[in-house]
Parts: structure tokens; sequence; C-alpha cells
């Protein structure tokens, strides 16, 4: 004997389905929700009461052209017990309702969890309100309203024309905080409106609208209005009509509210007329048309198609024709639609996971930066689980099935060949390249720059050779100059009192202080003597000079501090990388690597690790090689420093041959340095990159 039905159930008549079959909708009361059934399913239900699987599937066959099975009947007794349809009876159903409400049942932290991703508040019944007013709202459906609403259009778009000047400066006060304020009220009036127009559409067909109320999806709030009971009517243009009653609620306000902006003096509410007509209605716009997720577009696209489920079924298809393409199955496609309609529903599921990767990969940047650490963090991590990684978990479950099968044909031996390949070049560890910014320079290169503010008054060229002890500079300080005049003639004539003090005897009592005075003018004149021989420049070894400025001329000042050139010997050259901190351990001492010179027309260097630095580096001494400066390393001034935005560490490599145009040209050179480091896979380096993300911003 077949178990009982719920009593409370209801069967009502439904759209044919795509194919011109009769359909209907089954009605669970208690829970609010319906269940669309197909033509045997109905007659197998309009039997029940006969208790006898073979006899049912016989007089079905009988009555109908339909050729039903025992095994068809049994399906539907299954249908029946998984969706809770059937009235509980005997032990084993009680066991079984037990078992679904023990599974039901959820911890503290998994609720918790799952509230934190969504959850609905009802705030409102409103069923009994729509019922005493649908009336009152009767002539927003009427032909002439919309008539009138077009004729609003028309004028709005002449008047936006001759006040554009206008409009176009109000958008630019919107950004203003306290046009901000004023839009989340004005966008919480208008969702009102946009979920009023569901519910009194829903009702004008005579359909239930037991809530309304703010859904939470990851903490963002988003209103909705349950018109489940809209599944009851059987035309598909009521069906469309609910679903499009929000949007079209909006673009109708928004064109009565722009035409009244115009109408209307300054004020608080011209301000709020302006945002209805502009700003909220093309954000919810953007929102509520997408039938990626399930908003409007996905109901009325869902209704247009006549395709219920169209999220799961397109879903099915894409995973269904993965399958295909990855083993070679030969497995019958879930759904029987033409070859053109599977190949779309395929594409708009394949879009759809595209857009839920940047929508929720968004969300999850965003939570990730409101919430502290480590709770954004791993709420960030946690959305990303549940709405990316687990649904591409679940659609791979039937993969190793589909391997197992695939490897016995032809074609499936060709695609696993091409996956192995795949994996090799994920799991292998082969790539050992390690890339980084540089600077290519002399290894031994002494700074040449000017002890105080002086004026230029020998600097040699360019490029010149110099020996140890050669002079590369001299700088003039008049100040100096003139107090060495001074002191020496005030010297000259304190050694003159000191000698004629020692020949004269009416001047022997003042023999010593004339001996003090001309020590302390010799003492003097030796000082500046020495603090003039500082601007004189000379070479501190053999090598060649380059100078900082190649325009600079004799007698030109230069400040404090000021670079005049550099010292350098050609012979040998080093460069100066800096590599990121993910891949410092892939590096040690003696490893070889190339070195590109950005420059056009320049050879690449080998070159050979001589050192690393473990400590990271604070501040770019090599400014040419910061963004700031067109360089490749991601850097921003702080102040009179340039910091760089990612931990980096110096690596010193030595140039293994100098070419001989170097040494007779001798520049430094930005460029690009490789080193043929450790080799590491590319799913190591993502799980190392990704596990040491997450360990920083979590604060572990």
């Amino acid at each position: 004997m077949l178990p009982a039905l719920r009593e409370e159930l209801s069967l009502y008549s439904a759209a044919p389905s795509a194919d011109g079959s009769p359909a209907w909708s089954l009605y669970d009361p208690v829970r609010n929700l319906f269940f669309r059934i197909d033509w045997l399913s109905f007659e197998i239900l309009r039997r029940w009461a006969v208790g006898d699987p073979v006899r049912i599937a016989d007089d079905v066959s009988h009555a109908t052209t339909i050729e039903a099975e025992v095994e068809d009947v049994e399906a539907v007794v299954g249908f029946l017990q998984q969706n809770q349809l059937l009235l509980p009876q005997g032990k084993e159903s009680t066991e079984r309702m037990c078992g679904v409400a023990e599974a039901a049942q959820q911890r503290w932290w998994h609720w918790l969890m799952h509230r934190y991703l969504f959850f609905r508040l009802p705030l409102w019944r409103p069923d009994a309100w729509l019922e005493r007013n649908v009336d009152r709202v009767a002539v927003f459906y009427t032909r002439w309203f919309f008539l009138a609403t077009l004729a609003a259009l028309i004028a709005s778009v002449i008047l936006l024309g001759r006040e554009w000047t206008s409009f176009r400066s109000t958008l630019v006060d919107v950004f203003t905080p306290q046009a901000v304020v004023l839009f989340a009220v004005t966008l919480v009036f208008v969702k009102f409106l946009h979920e009023l127009g569901h519910a009194f559409t829903a009702k004008r067909f005579a359909c239930r609208v037991p809530t309304m109320g703010v859904a939470f999806l990851v903490l963002f709030p988003l209103a909705y209005t349950d018109v489940n009971d809209v599944w009851r009517l059987p035309i598909r243009r009521q069906r469309l009509l609910v679903g499009a009653a929000g949007i079209l609620v909006e673009l109708g306000l928004a064109i009565w509210a722009t035409l009244a902006w115009f109408l209307i003096p300054d004020g608080a509410v011209r301000n709020a007329l302006f945002l209805i007509g502009t700003t909220t209605w093309i954000s919810t716009l953007l929102v509520n048309v997408s039938p990626f997720l399930r908003f409007d577009g996905y109901f009325l696209l869902m209704d247009t198609l006549e395709i219920p489920n169209l999220h799961s079924r397109s879903f099915a298809l894409a995973n269904w024709s993965l399958r295909k393409l990855l083993f070679a199955s030969d497995e019958r496609s879930p759904e029987s639609f033409s070859l053109q309609k599977t190949r779309a529903l395929v594409a708009f599921a394949l879009l759809t996971w595209m857009y839920r990767f940047l929508v929720f990969t968004g969300i999850a940047w965003l939570v990730y930066q409101l919430f502290p650490k480590p709770l954004g963090p791993l709420l960030a991590s946690f959305e990303l689980y549940w709405f990316l990684l687990m649904p591409a978990l679940r659609g791979m479950q039937s993969w190793p099935q589909a391997a197992r099968e695939g490897w016995t044909r032809r074609g499936g031996k060709r695609w696993f060949g091409f996956v192995a390949v795949v994996l090799l070049l994920v799991f292998l560890p082969w790539d050992a390249k390690v890339g980084g910014s540089g600077l290519l320079k002399p290894a031994a290169m002494v700074r040449i720059s000017s002890p105080a503010n002086a004026r230029v008054e020998a600097l040699l060229p360019d490029g010149d050779s110099v020996v140890a002890g050669q002079l590369v500079s001299r700088l003039a300080v008049p100040v100096l100059e003139s107090e060495r005049v001074r002191a020496s003639t005030r010297e000259a004539l304190a050694r003159w009192r000191a000698e004629v003090a020692g020949l004269n005897a009416s001047l022997t009592e003042q023999r010593s202080v004339f001996a003090a005075d001309r020590d302390r003018s010799v003492a003097e004149l030796s000082g500046l003597d020495a603090q003039l021989e500082t601007f004189r420049l000379d070479a501190d070894m053999d090598g060649s000079f380059l100078r900082a400025d190649i325009d600079r001329t004799l007698g030109s000042w230069i400040r404090r501090g000021e670079l005049l050139g550099y010292l350098i010997d050609p012979s040998r050259w080093i460069v100066e990388a800096y590599i990121a901190e993910a891949e410092l351990e892939r590096l040690s001492a003696g490893q070889n690597g190339v070195f590109y010179p950005e420059t056009a027309g320049s050879s690449p260097l080998a070159v050979t690790v001589l050192g690393i630095e473990f400590d990271a580096v604070n501040a770019l001494s090599h400014r040419m090689l910061a963004t700031t400066h067109g360089g490749a390393l991601l850097a921003r001034r702080v102040g009179e420093s340039v910091v760089p935005e990612r931990g980096i560490y110096r690596v010193q490599l030595a140039v293994d041959r100098a070419p001989q145009s170097l040494r007779q040209s001798p520049r430094q050179l930005r460029g690009s340095v490789v080193i043929r480091g450790e080799k590491r896979s590319l799913v190591s380096r993502v799980w190392q990159k990704a596990a040491a993300l997450f360990v920083r911003e979590a604060g572990l």
C-alpha cells in the first residue's frame, strides 16, 4: 500500500512546459512552497487513493497515452518522501522525520555562520492590508496612466535638454556628505515602493502575500516580498507582470520625479526628487535586472523561457558539458532540450558563475576591509568557501566516476593525456625563475658631493679617467676666502708686533701678549686653510669620474650635500636587485641569472648571486627603480623618502664579465633581473602565498 498524502496539500493547474505538455503545481501551505510536477506525476497523484502501484500504473496506461510503469509510481513516492509531503505513519516514518529534524539542527557556530551569509527578517504581514487597499491603486494599472507617464517622459527629456547645465551641477552636488544621508533615506523609500509594486500586482491576481521584510546577503540589506503564491498563476503574462512590477514602479517613479524636479523650487524635497530621478533607480536597476542572482531579472527570464529552477537546471547542463568535454563522457543529458537551447543554457551558466565570482569576491574584499582582524579575513574566507568553493566541489563530485568510465574510450584517453600534462605543469617543480627589478652599477663607487654651499671653480669632464690623488673638483666659498684674507692680514700684523717687541726694550712687558696674539692668528689661519682644503675634492682611487649633471658649468653654485658625481672603478660591476619576500627563500649565494638592461641596444649580462640581505627594505636608496620615478617597484612618497608598498629584499649580484662598451661609457642602468633559483611547482607557490597572506592578515 502507498503511504497517505498530507491532507492540506493542494493541486493547481500551471502553465504548460516548454515542450507543450501540461503541468501542475503542488502547493504545501505549511511551508508556503510550490512543487512543479509533470503530466505523469499528476495522473499518478489523481489515483493515489487506489493504493496499489501496479493498479495505478495500469490505469494510467489504459486511461491516457502515457506508458506508465511501477517504477514511475515508486519515483513519485521517493519525490514525496524527500520533500516531506507524505503523512507520517508507523515507526519507520517517525524515525525518518526525526532524522530530518535532527539533520536540520545546527550547532551554534554553524547557525551563526549561516545567518552571517544569508537570513531573512520578516517585518510585516501585509496580506490583509493589501486586500483592503488593492482597489485604491487600480488607477496605476490603467491605460491612461501609462500614456500620462509616457508623456511625462517626453516632457522630462525636452526639459533636460534645456536645463542640462543646472542638471549637471546638481549631479556633482550629490556626492556631498549631506546628500549621502538623503540618498540613504530616499533609497529606503524607493525600495519600499518597489516591493509594494510586487505585492499589489500579486494581490490583483488574487495571490497571497504572507510577508514583507529585509533579507541580508553577507550582512548587506535587501528588501524582499514573499510572492511564492504567483506559481499558482497559469498565465505567463501575469507572472511576468508580478516579476517586473518593482522595476516598473521605480522607472515610473523616476519619470515623474524628474518632471517634478524641473517644476518645484530648491530645497530638500527637490534634492530627493533628483535622487529618485537619477541615482536610485539606476543603481537598483543594475542589481535587479541581472539574471545571475535570484533577483527580479532572474524570475523574469525564468518565466520568459518557461524553465523553472533555471539556475540549477542550467548548472546541471554546464556540469554535464564539462564532464563530456574533459572525460569524453557518454552519459545522457539531464535535460531534453534542443541543441541550440542547450548551448544557450550552458553559456548562461558559465556567465552566472563568472558574475557570481566577481560579486562574491568583491563582497569578500569589502568584508575583509570593514571588519577588524582576524574577524575580517576569517569571515571573507568562509564566504568565499560557501558561495564559490563549495558549489565548485559539489559539481566535481561526479568527476571520479566519469573519469573511470571515460578511460575505457579512445577519446577519453586523449583527454586524460591532456589533463595529465596540465597536472604535471601545475604540480611538478619546474619553474626555477625568480624575477625582480635591479640597478646595474660599479662595484666600487664613491660619491663626490659638496661639503657646503659653494661655487664650482673646476670639475673634470664626464667619463674622464683619474688616478688616486688627482683633482676632481675645486669649489670656491667667497665668504671663507674673504675671511682668510682678513685672517692672513691679522696674522702678519701679529707676527710683526711679536718681532718688534723682541727688539724694543719699551715693549718687553707686552712681549707675551703679542706672542699669544701671533699664535692665535696663526691657528686661525691654519684652520681656515684646512677648511678651504675640504673644498678641494681629490680622487681616492684609480677609476673614472661620472658627473651627476653633465650640463653643469663652471661658476655655477651648488648646495651643501648636492651630488657632483661618482668616482667609479669601471672594471668591476654589480647589480643591486630587489626581490619579493615570497621568493627570497628560493635564492642562495652562487646561483646564476641574467640582467636585462632597460636601455635600448644594451645586451643582457650574466650575473651571479653574491649576497642576500634578510632585512626588508624600508626605503629605496635608488629611487629610479620606484614607480614614482618610472620604475617597476610599487612605492609611494613618505616625506623625503620613497617607501615600497610590499615587502622586498636587497640581493647583490656580480656581473660575470662586463663588456668593453660598459667600461668605455660607464653608466648606471635600470633593468630587470631573472635568477635561476630553487625549482618550485605552481601549486606550492600559490599555496605558500595564500597561507602567508592568511596568517599575516588574520593576525595569527
